[in-house]
C-alpha cells in the first residue's frame, strides 16, 4: 500500500461524483483530440490535391510525322482537331490503291483495324466525299467538291464527354454546317497518323487534354491534416488508456503495480512468458513454412498484383494494369506497395513473398499465444489443440496464402483485430477496441475480403455495449466513444493519401459497369467452383481446407448450443447432479468459445458481400479455421468427459464425417495454378487413388454412421460388445490383421484424432507432391527448383528456362538431294497446298476444362497461328498463312482438308531432309503443322546414307531407315503449332529425317497439315529479352519471368511493348479476355498500334510442355515515334473531376 508523509494532510481519493484533475484532462483530451482526428480524417478526401497534368499536341516540329501516344484511359479529356478543306482536297487529288481511291486525312489509330473504325477519330476521303468518324459512328460526311474553290475553310472536330461537334467552317470563319451528337463520342487515341507527308500545312492541328485524373499528389495542407488526423487518434486512444486505468482502480502508478485477477497480464508485459516459450508446434509450423516458401505453389493472380505495384512506380498511384482503363485500387491495394520497394531489392519471388511468409508467422503467433489461451485452462494446457491448430493452419495456408494476393495480410489482420477485442472482453478496457478497429478498417485497404473483420467486434457486441455503457456511465459518452469513432476513420487518411474523392467515386461507379461485379446472392458460385468444377479452383488440398473448417464449425455450433441449453442426455445430467455447473464444459471459456464460433459463421456471411465469386478469397480464413479446430478439440473432449458418454461413439461419429470430407476432397485433382503445377504428381494413378481412396472412405463414413444410428437407444459399444460376445467377419478380420499393440493404440484413440491426422496427412501429400515436382522435372523448370536458382543468384526464374528460335526461316533443313516438290518426294496422294481450311482456330468447346466459363474473344490464338489466305501463292502454290514467321516464298506446306470428299483416304512421304551436326544450341527438331494430328498421323523417320546411294526422289535405294518416331504435341488442336521431337531421342548415327502423313479420318474436321522440319538454334528468352525493353505479359505471368520490364504508365500514357509473353493457352484465353478492350485492358492498346507475329519457343529439357507462348509486336505504322507531351501541374480540390470516365467500348 502507497504510504505519506506524516506531516502531510490526507488527500480524498477521486471518485465518480469527484473525479480527480487527470481524468478530468483524460476526458477532455479524449474528447478533442478524438473528435478533431475524426474531422480531419473526413476532410482528408476532399483537400486539394496537386494534379500531374499532360497534353499531347500535334503536329510536333515543321513536318508531318504519325506518332504514338497509347492514352491509359482510351479516350481524351477533352479533343479538338483542325484540319484546312484545302489539305483534304490536295490528298484527295493524290492516286491511292485503296477502294474508291480513299486516303486518310487523320485518325488517332492506325487505319486497316477493326479496332481504328470501331473506336479511333478517322477523317478520310473516299468515294468523292469525306467522312468524319468517331468511335464508330459516322459524324459528318461533304462531297469533295463542295470543299473546293474556297467554299470551306477547315473542318473542326472538338469532343468533349458532353458532346461531339463537326463544324465544316466557311471563309472568314463563318460556320456553314456544323453536326453535334449529345452523347459521349469521343474516340480512342493511340496516336496521330496520317497519309500526309512533308512540312506542316498552316492550321492542322490536334490538341489532346490526357486524362491524368488519378494522377494526384497531397499538397502541404493534405500532409499536414493526414500527419494531424494520424496524431490526435494515437493522443485520444491514450487518452482511452488512461480513463482505463482510473476506471480499473485509480491512478496510473496504481494501475501498473496491480497484477489483477487471473488470466489478466501485468501491463508492462509487452510479451508474456508463454511468447517466450518454444514448442515442437512452433519448431514444426515454422519449418514447414520455410520449406513451402521455397518450393511451394503460387497463387493466382501473383502476377497481376506485381505488374500493380511495378506501375505504381512511375504511375504517381496504384493503377488496376490489366482492367478498367488503369483505374486505381483505392481504397484496396495499399499493400501492393510494399512488392513495390520490395522489387527494387531483388525480382527473385522468394523476396517477393517475404511479407505472406511474414502474415503466416504471426498468425501462428497470435493464435498459439493469445487466441487458443483464451478457451481457457482445458485449451492451454491441451496440447493435441495446439496441434491440430497448426496443422489446419498449415492445411489452409499451403494452397491458399504462398503468393502476392491479398489473403495472408488480411487472415492475419483478422487476428490481431479479434485478438484486440478478446483483450478489451477479457480485461475491461477499451484501449484495445479502439486499436482493433484502427487495425480492422486498415485490414480493408487489402481487399473487400477485408470486411470480415467487423465479425470479432460483431461476436463481441454485447460484452462490448456493456463494456461501453459503463464507461459511458462513468466518464461520459463523448469521452468514450470520440477515440473509438477516430480509430475507425483513420482508414480514409491511408485510403485517400494518394487519392481524392472525386475520381475515385467516379472509378467505383465505372467499374461494375464494365465488370465483373456480382451480386451477393451469386454466392453459391463460389462452392461450385471449389466442389464441383475442380482444377486449381477445387484442388484436393483448397476443397480439404475450406471442407475442414465447414466441419468444426457445425461440430462446435452443435455441442456449444446443446452444451449452453442443457441438452446432454441422461448421463450428462447425472454428471450435473454431482457437482458440474449446467450448460458448461469444465474448463473452456463459454464467452471466448461461443465468439468463434461466431467469428467464423459472421466471416462467412460477410464473404457474400465481395463482388468476385472465386475460391482463392477463401484464404482469408487460414487463423480463424485453425483456432476453430483447436476448439474443437477441446469441447469433443470436454463434452465426453462431462457427460459421461462413452468415447467410440463420439469417435465414430466425428471420424464418420472427417472421412466424408476425405472422400469429397479426393474426388478432385492435385492441380495447382499455371507452372505450379509442372511435375506435380496428376496423372491417371493419382486420379484413380485418390476415386479409390474417395470410395473407401465414404464407405467407412456410411458403416460409423449407420453405427450411430443403431447407439440411438442409448445402447454404448461396451453394452453391444458384452450382449454381441462374437464380432462380425470383416471386424475379425481387420482386428486379425493388426499387432495387439496397434489395436490398443486405435482403440485409445480420442475422438477428436481423425482430424489432425487427416490435416497432417493433406499436409503431407501436399509437401511430397511438390518435392516430386521438383524431382520429376529435373534438369527443366519446377517452381521449387526456380526458387532455389533464385536463391543462388539467378532471379529469373522462367525466362532462363524458356527456349526461343533466333530465325526460323534460316534453320529449315534443306532435302538431302535435288527434288522438285520435297514434302511429297516419295509419295504424295490426297494431299495438296490449298488442303487447309482458311480459319485454323481453336475452338472453345476444346478448352471448356480449362477456362470454365469464360467467354471467349477474338483472336485467342496466338498471333499468325489461326490461319488466313494469302494475297499471292507460296513456293508451292498455295495460299495459306503460315504460322511463326515462315516465309511462304521458301516455305513449302501440304494439308489434307478436302470437305468435297472428307473420306478420302491421304498419304505423303517427303524426301530425305539433311541432319546438321549436332550441338549445343540445337536441341530439337520441329515442324509447324496444323489440324486433329494424332501419333498414327504423322510421324518421322531417321536414315542414314548408304554408300553409293544418291537420293532424291526414291530415296529408299540410297538411305537406310534406322526407325520412326512420334512427334510431341503440345496443342491446342487444330490451330498451327510446332512438333517437336529433342534431338536426344534421334539415333546417334542418323543423318537424314524425311516426314511421313497418314490421314484416313472420316470427319471433316479431321486434318492434317505440315511444313519441312527445322533443327533450329536456340537461346533463352532472358538474353533474347533482356530487362529494359517493354515487354506486355498477361497477368498469371509477371511473377515467374521477374526480370521483363513491364510498359511503364508514364504521365497517362503507356509505352508500346516490343514483345508479349502469353499464358498456356486456357488462361490465355482468360486474359485475353480480361485485358481486351471491352474491359479497357492493354491489349485495346497494343492491338491498334501493333502487328504481333508468335516466335516459336520450348520449354528446357521439357518439350511436351505447353508453357505458354513469345509474341514479337511490329509496329503497324514503322516511322511512328513516341509522342512528347507537354507536362505540368495543376491544384485540385478533392472533389475535382473532368468529366464522367468512357467506359463501354467494343473489339
Amino acid at each position: 500500500m502507497p504510504t505519506t508523509d506524516s506531516g502531510a494532510a490526507a488527500q480524498p481519493a477521486p471518485s465518480p461524483r469527484h473525479p480527480g484533475r487527470p481524468e478530468v484532462v483524460a476526458r477532455v483530451i479524449a474528447v478533442v483530440a478524438g473528435l478533431a482526428g475524426l474531422l480531419l480524417a473526413l476532410a482528408v478526401p476532399f483537400l486539394p490535391v496537386t494534379q500531374s497534368t499532360a497534353h499531347l499536341s500535334w503536329p510536333q516540329g515543321d513536318a508531318v510525322a504519325p506518332v504514338t501516344a497509347p492514352l491509359v484511359t482510351y479516350a481524351p479529356t477533352d479533343l479538338r482537331v483542325t484540319v484546312p478543306c484545302s489539305t483534304v482536297t490536295e490528298l484527295a487529288a493524290q492516286p491511292s490503291d485503296a477502294p474508291g481511291g480513299g486516303r486518310t486525312v487523320l485518325s488517332t489509330a492506325p487505319v486497316g483495324t477493326t479496332g481504328a473504325t470501331q473506336r479511333a477519330l478517322v477523317i478520310a476521303t473516299g468515294y468523292g466525299e469525306v467522312t468524319v468518324r468517331s468511335a464508330g459512328e459516322i459524324l459528318a460526311r461533304a462531297p469533295l467538291a463542295s470543299l473546293a474553290g474556297g467554299g470551306c475553310d477547315a473542318i473542326t472536330v472538338t469532343s468533349t464527354a458532353a458532346e461531339t461537334a463537326v463544324t465544316f467552317a466557311g471563309p472568314g470563319g463563318a460556320a456553314e454546317t456544323t453536326t453535334v451528337t449529345d452523347h459521349d463520342a469521343r474516340p480512342q487515341v493511340v496516336g496521330v497518323f496520317t497519309d500526309l507527308a512533308g512540312p506542316a500545312p498552316e492550321g492542322l492541328s490536334v490538341e489532346a487534354t490526357v486524362d491524368t485524373r488519378y494522377m494526384v499528389s497531397p499538397t502541404l495542407l493534405k500532409w499536414f491534416a493526414m500527419g494531424l488526423a494520424v496524431a490526435l487518434t494515437a493522443v485520444s486512444l491514450s487518452a482511452l488508456a488512461r480513463l482505463d486505468s482510473v476506471a480499473r482502480g485509480g491512478v496510473l502508478a496504481r494501475w501498473r503495480g496491480m497484477r489483477g485477477p487471473p488470466g489478466r497480464r501485468r501491463p508492462w508485459q509487452l510479451l508474456p512468458q508463454r511468447w517466450r516459450r518454444i514448442s515442437a508446434v512452433d519448431v514444426t509450423v515454422v519449418v514447414v513454412l520455410l520449406v513451402w516458401h521455397i518450393i511451394g505453389a503460387n497463387t493466382s493472380d501473383d502476377g497481376y498484383e506485381l505488374a500493380m505495384a511495378r506501375a505504381a512506380e512511375n504511375a504517381g498511384y496504384m493503377p488496376n494494369y490489366f482492367r478498367w482503363f488503369g483505374a486505381p485500387e483505392a481504397p484496396f491495394g495499399y499493400p501492393y506497395y510494399v512488392f513495390t520497394l520490395l522489387d527494387q531489392i531483388s525480382p527473385a519471388s522468394v523476396v517477393l513473398r517475404l511479407p505472406a511468409l511474414v502474415a503466416a508467422l504471426v498468425s501462428w503467433l497470435l493464435i498459439s499465444r493469445e487466441l487458443i489461451p483464451r478457451f481457457g485452462r482445458a485449451a492451454r494446457h491441451d496440447k493435441a489443440a495446439l496441434w491440430t491448430a497448426a496443422l489446419v493452419l498449415l492445411a489452409f495456408w499451403l494452397p491458399y496464402n504462398n503468393g502476392l494476393r491479398p489473403e495472408p495480410y488480411i487472415a492475419a489482420g483478422i487476428l490481431i483485430t479479434w485478438v484486440c477485442v478478446e483483450r478489451a472482453v477479457a480485461t475491461g478496457r477499451l484501449m484495445p477496441a479502439g486499436l482493433g478497429l484502427a487495425v480492422g478498417v486498415l485490414t480493408l485497404t487489402g481487399g473487400p475480403t477485408g470486411t470480415i473483420c467487423a465479425a470479432p467486434f460483431l461476436a463481441a457486441g454485447r460484452p462490448l455495449v456493456r463494456l461501453i455503457r459503463s464507461r459511458g456511465r462513468r466518464f461520459g459518452y463523448a469521452p468514450t466513444l470520440a477515440p473509438l469513432v477516430a480509430a475507425s476513420s483513420v482508414v480514409l487518411v491511408v485510403a485517400f493519401s494518394r487519392a481524392s474523392a472525386g475520381p475515385l467515386l467516379q472509378a467505383t461507379r465505372m467499374k461494375p459497369v464494365v465488370g465483373p461485379s456480382e451480386p451477393w446472392y451469386l454466392e453459391y458460385q463460389r462452392y461450385i467452383h471449389l466442389l464441383v468444377q475442380g482444377g486449381p479452383d477445387g484442388s484436393i488440398a483448397r476443397r480439404f481446407a475450406v471442407l475442414v473448417m465447414l466441419l468444426c464449425l457445425v461440430v462446435c455450433a452443435i455441442l456449444l448450443v446443446r452444451r449452453r441449453a442443457g441438452l446432454v442426455g441422461s448421463a450428462g445430467k447425472g454428471a450435473q447432479a454431482g457437482g458440474a455447473p449446467r450448460g458448461r464444459i469444465v474448463g473452456l471459456a463459454a464467452g471466448p468459445a461461443l465468439r468463434a464460433v461466431l467469428v467464423v459463421a459472421l466471416g462467412i456471411a460477410l464473404m457474400t458481400l465481395n463482388p468476385t465469386k472465386w475460391t482463392h478469397h477463401f484464404g482469408v480464413f487460414a487463423g480463424v479455421a485453425a483456432v476453430l479446430a483447436a476448439l474443437t478439440v477441446v469441447a469433443l473432449r470436454g463434452a465426453l468427459r462431462e457427460s459421461g458418454r462413452p468415447r467410440s461413439r463420439a469417435r465414430t461419429l466425428f471420424s464418420a464425417g472427417v472421412l466424408l470430407i476425405l472422400a469429397v476432397t479426393f474426388t478432385s485433382t492435385n492441380s495447382w495454378w499455371y507452372v505450379s503445377d509442372y511435375g506435380v504428381p496428376n496423372g491417371l494413378w493419382v486420379t484413380i487413388a485418390g476415386w479409390v481412396l474417395a470410395l473407401v472412405c465414404f464407405i467407412n463414413a456410411v458403416v460409423r454412421l449407420v453405427r450411430v444410428w443403431r447407439w440411438r437407444d442409448g445402447r454404448t459399444p461396451d453394452d453391444a460388445s458384452a450382449q454381441e460376445p462374437r464380432a462380425g467377419r470383416m471386424r475379425r478380420i481387420v482386428a486379425a490383421g493388426l499387432p495387439h499393440r496397434a489395436r490398443e493404440r486405435l482403440e485409445a484413440l480420442p475422438s477428436f484424432a481423425p482430424l489432425p491426422i487427416a490435416a497432417a496427412g493433406v499436409v503431407a501429400f501436399t509437401l511430397v507432391s511438390f518435392v516430386v515436382a521438383i524431382v520429376a522435372q529435373y534438369p527443366s523448370y519446377s517452381v521449387g527448383l526456380g526458387n532455389l536458382r533464385a536463391l543462388a543468384g539467378k532471379p529469373c526464374n522462367l525466362s532462363e528456362s524458356v527456349l526461343v528460335e533466333r530465325d526460323p526461316n534460316a534453320d529449315m533443313l534443306a532435302p538431302a538431294g535435288p527434288v522438285d516438290h520435297p514434302l511429297g518426294a516419295v509419295e504424295l496422294s490426297g494431299f495438296s497446298p490449298n488442303g487447309i481450311p482458311a480459319d485454323v482456330s481453336y475452338r472453345h468447346d476444346n478448352l471448356n476444362g480449362l477456362v470454365g466459363h469464360a467467354k471467349v474473344a477474338p483472336d485467342v490464338n496466338p498471333p499468325g497461328t489461326g490461319g488466313g489466305v494469302l494475297d499471292a501463292a507460296g513456293v508451292n502454290g498455295s495460299l495459306a498463312a503460315l504460322p511463326f514467321g515462315l516465309d511462304p516464298a521458301t516455305t513449302p506446306v501440304l494439308g489434307s482438308y478436302d470437305p468435297g470428299d472428307p473420306e478420302a483416304v491421304a498419304d505423303a512421304t517427303s524426301a530425305w531432309y539433311a541432319l546438321p551436326p549436332r550441338s549445343d544450341d540445337r536441341p530439337v527438331l520441329a515442324l509447324a503443322a496444323a489440324g486433329e494430328v494424332k501419333r498414327e498421323n504423322l510421324w518421322v523417320e531417321f536414315g542414314r546414307r548408304v554408300d553409293g546411294g544418291a537420293g532424291g526422289a526414291d530415296a529408299a535405294g540410297g538411305y537406310e531407315v534406322l526407325g520412326e518416331h512420334e512427334l510431341y504435341d503440345i496443342g491446342p488442336a487444330p490451330s498451327w503449332r510446332d512438333m517437336r521431337l529433342p534431338i536426344s531421342e534421334i539415333p546417334d548415327d542418323a543423318d537424314v529425317v524425311r516426314i511421313v502423313a497418314h490421314d484416313d479420318e472420316e470427319d471433316e474436321d479431321d486434318w492434317i497439315a505440315f511444313t519441312p522440319p527445322r533443327v533450329p538454334r536456340l537461346t533463352t528468352m532472358q538474353q533474347l529479352l533482356g530487362s529494359e525493353q517493354p515487354v506486355f505479359m498477361d497477368w498469371p505471368v509477371p511473377l515467374i519471368t521477374t526480370c521483363q520490364h513491364l510498359p511503364d504508365y508514364l504521365d497517362g500514357v503507356a509505352e508500346v511493348p516490343g514483345y508479349r509473353i502469353r499464358a498456356e493457352s486456357g488462361l490465355a484465353v482468360v486474359a485475353t479476355n480480361w485485358q481486351g478492350a471491352q474491359g479497357g485492358g492493354p491489349l485495346g492498346r497494343i492491338r491498334l498500334l501493333q502487328r504481333g507475329v508468335t516466335v516459336p519457343t520450348y520449354l528446357d529439357e521439357d518439350w511436351k510442355q505447353q508453357w505458354g507462348d513469345l509474341v514479337r509486336y511490329d509496329p503497324r505504322v514503322p516511322d511512328a515515334a513516341p509522342a512528347e507531351l507537354d507536362t505540368g501541374t495543376a491544384t485540385r480540390s478533392g472533389m475535382w473531376t473532368p468529366g464522367p470516365i468512357k467506359a463501354l467500348w467494343t473489339e
